[in-house]
């Protein structure tokens, strides 16, 4: 389950609004139902904002997600392990396309220089 589902599935069950939720966190409703269907990424101090408004620990949204993050230990509840495992999969997905793209501009200079 993705992020932005685990996310909707909390906030019906805590009967909030979409809107209530978006002014929460200081975006607009329409952009927060793009988060909720995983069409924008969750910044990690917005993911933290979240996890307050909807009293739910951060670990609990990211457990067993695409990310696979791997969260042994139940019984260590700093979130700072959590948060240092997400940023280093967010850091690693971009490196990954900074090597794609810088691969993909070398081979459209070579097709220019032809």
């Amino acid at each position: 389950m993705i992020i932005g589902s685990k996310i909707k599935k909390i906030r019906e069950q805590k009967q909030y609004t979409q809107e209530y939720l978006a002014e929460s966190i200081g975006i607009s409703q329409p952009a927060y139902v793009q988060l909720e269907k995983g069409q924008t990424k969750i910044g990690i101090d917005r993911l933290i904002l979240i996890s307050k408004i909807l009293e739910i620990d951060i670990q609990e949204l990211l457990k067993d997600d695409n990310l696979n993050l791997n969260v042994q230990n139940n019984k260590f509840h700093d979130n700072s392990s959590v948060i240092h495992n997400f940023y280093n999969t967010q850091k690693d997905q971009y490196e990954n396309q900074i090597v794609h793209l810088r691969d993909e501009i070398a081979f459209l200079r070579d097709l220019l220089k032809k």
